[in-house]
């Protein structure tokens, strides 16, 4: 089972900016949560969400601050 810390990150996308200062960190900073999907797997290679299989949208942000996640692996994004 995973902490609502590891979900919130993993939704933070999707997650309103006032329940990721609650949960995450008061201040919010954008810049702090991964940036695409190979960030995501780098950070927990062994743990995922039903949602990165099952829900495409999970990857596009409801934030005006940040952006779709990207979706291609690559080397430069660790």
């Amino acid at each position: 089972m995973l902490s609502d810390l590891t979900l919130c990150v993993y939704r933070s996308r999707r997650t309103p900016v006032a329940q990721l200062r609650a949960v995450v960190r008061v201040n919010f900073e954008p810049n702090e949560y991964p940036k695409s999907i190979a960030q995501l797997y780098h950070w927990t290679p062994d743990e995922c969400i039903p949602e990165f299989f099952t829900d495409p949208s999970i990857f596009e942000s409801l934030h005006t601050v940040r952006r779709r996640v990207g979706s291609l692996l690559s080397s430069r994004d660790y």
